[in-house]
């Protein structure tokens, strides 16, 4: 996995099965893993949920979120969609 912290320089780091690693941040950090399905990943002790699945690679991943516009399609949390057709 690579972490930024606070926008400062990359730190590449491989995990093996078992192993934890710590980062600390003042605003945040990016993160790319290359096993989504692989990391458990918790936030200021907070659990965060899973980044994706086995195999699947997840780059520039903004941690605490950033907010910004939904995906096009997506709905918000809470949100009933729009019937069909309007």
């Amino acid at each position: 996995m690579a972490v930024r912290a606070d926008g400062g320089q990359e730190r590449q780091v491989l995990l093996q099965k078992g192993q934890t690693a710590r980062f600390a941040a003042d605003t945040g950090f990016v993160i790319t893993v290359g096993n989504a399905g692989g990391v458990d990943l918790s936030l200021n002790g907070q659990r965060v949920p899973s980044l994706g699945v086995s195999g699947q690679v997840v780059r520039d991943l903004a941690m605490p979120p950033i907010p910004g516009p939904e995906p096009s399609g997506a709905t918000p949390p809470g949100a009933v969609p729009a019937p069909p057709g309007r």
